[in-house]
């Protein structure tokens, strides 16, 4: 039913269906086990969790008759050392121990976590001044470390869930949806309380880390045992984790933590200036820059890294850019920055040929425009607080839409989504607005006050509506625009360390990857799931003086980063895919995949 390993000891515990639990000497050298206690009717009934503290070397077993039982071998005798007095009401499924306070936690499937502390020979139950619940499906895992105080605990719905106990307080987390079906097992290396295995009824076998309280997936073994995986157990010091399953083998895999190789592309003094855009487009692998120099830049990249540059824009039409969008199909770029104008571009073979003009499109500098290919409209917000449309149209970019001081002071950043027709505007004035263009018109959906100090970034995902803000006060926030509400999902504080502002956000739909490059060079990358953001990898130094402009694969896999260096560079971010098969567990002499249930129609319980 249950195994657990004293390995310093070579001494193993099991727990039988008929309620007995035993303690058997292992001698590797021989390949033999020898039965040196066994203690029938340790209850009275099936026992349900069995787990063994290898700090204080006690065993706790709960079972069917509701009682919850602590033992200790003693020389070569099971001896009980503390019990519960009262009847439990919920069936526990799961049991943890902290040897250094003597609280005992238990769970079952009303997914409560109750607590008891270890007092003399009884186990009495004390309050938790917030009582955590999964969920109503209840948990089937539990384990404790008492260095960190961090619980993790993994649910009948397929999630894993960690949270941090601080007195006799759990601190609230959100659960993490790990497999389809129940999540039969999981681990939780307390040598470094970083790395967490889980298996579940999908197969599959998963590796986690936790990273300030947040679980980030490392990768996944798809179907490692297609009947149902059932014990899962994570070596830190090896970065391996062991796996078992309904179908009797055990298999052994290889996590590797997040991390962002580069750089791949290197391009030093790409411009003579601060680059603040970047485009590519990964169809035709073309790369647009556009700097303060006011030179607009076309790059080929090749697949292992190198560069090679198609075309520049003419000297004739040189005003500083602040901002460039790329329509691929239409093979247009458009740009607009300190002159408050907004040109269009022909990109086609060898040449970047101006188009149309539209001369002083807003009083003052532009920081930023938009363009959507469903649409073929371009959105323009310029530091004089407007929003303005334009369609190119027989050589002319002609405004069709317009709406005078969306905002109190100089917009900083916008996102248009074109499909919706909707239009998201950051302003310095703290303000986070959502528009829909109406005829000649933009019409206000909602805004958000104090949603940051000073300049804010936006990514906005018409599809999910999502938006992720990032401010001069290095806050990122996630938004959920819902109807004509904005609700706040999550928020990271110090997201660049201390003393830094953020310069650019860049979010893939596809792969929940965001990656935000900051005034102190910094690149760095999260992943967007289950409503948390959670920290991926980081690169300290990408560029001197700040990271201005970022743009990603549509797998999250590839960043460009440019800079007040004036350098184009490119980056690898690794890890999150499958796990490494390391090996199979084989029967010595034989060759074949060891089988830990060798008769037929026998299942693992």
């Amino acid at each position: 039913m249950a195994l657990q390993l004293d390995a310093a000891n070579c001494i193993g515990y099991t727990a039988d269906l008929d309620g007995s639990i035993s303690a058997w000497r292992i001698d590797e050298h021989a390949g033999t086990l020898e039965r040196i206690s066994r203690r029938p009717e340790a209850h009275s009934g099936r026992i349900f969790a069995f787990h063994l503290d290898n700090t204080s070397k006690v065993i706790l077993s709960a079972g069917a008759d509701k009682a919850i039982r602590a033992w200790r071998l003693t020389g070569e005798e099971l001896c009980i050392v503390g019990r519960t007095e009262e009847m439990i009401l919920d069936c526990v499924l799961a049991i943890a121990y902290d040897p250094v306070t003597g609280i005992v936690l238990a769970t079952g499937m009303r997914g409560i976590i109750k607590a008891w502390r270890h007092v003399g020979e009884l186990l009495k139950p004390i309050s938790l001044s917030s009582v955590q619940k999964i969920n109503s499906d209840g948990l089937l895992g539990l384990q404790f470390d008492a260095t960190s105080k961090i619980i993790v605990g993994a649910g009948i719905d397929g999630s894993i869930k960690a949270w941090r106990m601080e007195l006799a307080s759990i601190a609230s987390s959100v659960p993490t949806k790990a497999h389809n079906g129940w999540s039969r097992a999981m681990s939780f290396d307390t040598s470094t309380s970083e790395y967490v295995g889980s298996c579940g009824d999908d197969g599959d076998v998963r590796a986690w880390k936790l990273v300030d309280d947040v679980l980030v997936p490392l990768g996944t073994a798809t179907n490692a045992h297609p009947d149902g995986a059932r014990g899962v157990m994570v070596i830190a010091k090896d970065m391996t984790v062991l796996s078992c399953g309904d179908d009797g083998v055990i298999k052994s895999w290889k996590m590797q933590d997040w991390s962002i190789e580069g750089p791949a592309l290197d391009i030093s003094d790409a411009h003579n200036s601060v680059i603040f855009g970047m485009r590519y487009d990964p169809k035709s692998k073309l790369l647009l820059s556009a700097s303060m120099d006011g030179v607009i830049k076309a790059w080929h990249l090749g697949p292992d890294g190198e560069s090679t540059l198609l075309a520049t824009s003419p000297a004739t039409h040189r005003f500083p850019v602040l901002t460039i969008e790329y329509s691929p199909k239409a093979k247009t770029a458009y740009t607009a920055g300190i002159d408050g104008s907004v040109r269009a571009w022909a990109v086609s073979g060898g040449e970047i040929s101006l188009v149309a003009t539209a001369e002083d499109a807003h009083c003052g500098l532009i920081r930023v425009l938009q363009q959507s290919e469903v649409t073929g409209l371009v959105v323009t917000a310029g530091e004089d607080a407007s929003l303005k449309a334009w369609r190119l149209l027989g050589g002319e970019l002609t405004c069709i839409a317009v709406l005078e001081e969306a905002h109190d002071d100089g917009i900083s950043h916008i996102q248009y989504h074109g499909k919706s027709s909707t239009v998201v505007s950051a302003g310095e004035d703290g303000v986070i607005a959502v528009w829909q263009i109406k005829g000649s018109t933009f019409e206000n959906v909602t805004k958000v006050t104090m949603a940051h100090t000073g300049t804010i970034k936006l990514q906005f995902d018409g599809q999910s509506g999502l938006l992720f803000s990032g401010g001069q006060d290095n806050v990122i926030r996630v938004w959920r625009l819902s109807g004509h509400k904005l609700l706040p999902v999550t928020t990271v504080t110090e997201s660049l360390g201390s003393c830094a502002s953020i310069l650019e956000l860049r979010y893939s739909a596809s792969s929940g990857i965001l990656a935000v490059g900051g005034s102190n060079g910094m690149v760095r990358v999260w992943m967007f799931l289950d409503d948390l953001l959670r920290p991926l990898a980081t690169f300290h130094q990408a560029h001197k003086r700040g990271a201005t402009a970022l743009q990603l694969d549509k797998e999250g896999k590839t960043i460009w980063s440019a800079g007040n260096d004036k350098s184009i560079r490119s980056w690898k971010l690794i890890g999150g895919g499958e796990l490494e098969k390391v090996c199979t567990a084989t029967e010595s002499g034989t060759g074949k995949p060891f089988s830990a249930c060798p008769k037929q129609g026998h299942h693992c319980r």
